[in-house]
């Protein structure tokens, strides 16, 4: 029992460790377009991680899938589902970046948003903002309604192919690549907690 049981935690915890790198490859992936695409801004590289890594994305998917899965699993309709899951999210998503940009100004001096939330009407000394928020709460029902499901599907097939700690390892060693070498080579950025 007590060996079945660490072999479930065990997997759990290599789940939810690729649920953070691909939700923060997504985050980087929809930062990039934003910034490139939308607001045409141009690329400009700020981030610790030299791989298209933007943690915050991570994080913050791991805390909906752990506090939506409930709801996901509960005999409510799909639309209240859905409601529960975008207030939710929204306000969760929202708490997250408020405490990211403090976090960020302790450590690096500011927050690479700041410049641009401060043109939302509606928005918290360019930290947080309406339609960012809102935003935050869409992007939470289609990670926790269909990319999650896609995800756990394709965690299957790699289990049931004994490719799932193979993935896991080579992820997991790329990882900790990027930090070495985006602490031997750093950005311009400055952290404190490199110093």
């Amino acid at each position: 029992m007590g060996k079945f049981l660490n072999s479930n935690i065990n997997i759990l915890l290599k789940e939810l460790f690729l649920y953070f790198i691909i939700y923060s490859i997504i985050g980087w992936v929809y930062e990039i377009f934003l910034e490139v695409i939308v607001y045409k801004w141009g690329y400009i590289p700020r981030e610790f991680f030299r791989g298209p890594i933007a943690p915050v994305y991570g994080i913050g998917a791991i805390i909906f899938i752990l506090l939506c899965k409930n709801i996901v699993n509960k005999d409510y309709s799909l639309i209240k589902k859905i409601i529960f899951v975008f207030i939710l999210c929204t306000i969760v998503s929202t708490v997250i970046e408020l405490i990211s940009t403090y976090i960020l100004e302790y450590t690096v001096g500011e927050w690479p948003w700041y410049i641009g939330y401060t043109k939302y009407k509606l928005n918290f000394e360019g930290r947080i903002a309406l339609s960012t928020s809102i935003r935050f709460g869409l992007l939470s029902l289609l990670a926790i309604f269909i990319i999650q499901n896609a995800l756990d599907m394709f965690f299957s097939f790699l289990k049931s192919k004994n490719l799932f700690n193979l993935f896991f390892y080579i992820i997991l060693i790329l990882f900790i690549l990027d930090i070495v070498f985006a602490i031997i080579y750093p950005t311009n950025i400055k952290l404190n907690i490199i110093r």
